[in-house]
């Protein structure tokens, strides 16, 4: 092998290499929260339901019949299109409820309060 291709086999390796290690698995899963008959999970799979982002998304389910209500997405995901998307992702790593509000807490430490009601959502800071 001559060391103009040793040299080129070196650098599509380097430059390969960061890409695959960009690759991240999914958080743990965040245990639902049954509220007045209604089930609240996280999705961290919308990117394969055709959805914009993969985290970020609650939905509603009826706790007794297991129909689907509602999604609502909780914050947007700005995907840089120069890096690997799924190194990226944020995802929902909290789910509780306090004064009738689900509280949303992802990887990135930020809070949100979500309301079941209206589904409107409000940052409520950082995590300190």
């Amino acid at each position: 092998m001559s060391i103009k291709r040793l040299l080129l086999s070196i650098v599509i390796a380097l430059a390969v290499t960061p890409a695959l290690t960009a690759k991240r698995s999914l958080p743990a899963e965040v245990p639902p929260i049954i509220v007045d008959g209604v089930r609240y999970t996280v999705l961290h799979r919308g990117r394969a339901q055709g959805l914009s982002q993969n985290g970020g998304y609650l939905e509603a389910w009826n706790a007794k019949t297991g129909r689907w209500l509602w999604r609502v997405r909780v914050y947007n995901v700005k995907y840089n299109p120069l890096q690997e998307t799924d190194a990226q992702d944020i995802f929902i790593k909290s789910l509780s409820v306090k004064d009738d509000k689900l509280i949303v807490i992802n990887d990135a430490e930020t809070i949100y309060e979500v309301d079941p009601k209206t589904r409107k959502v409000r940052p409520q800071g950082r995590v300190k």
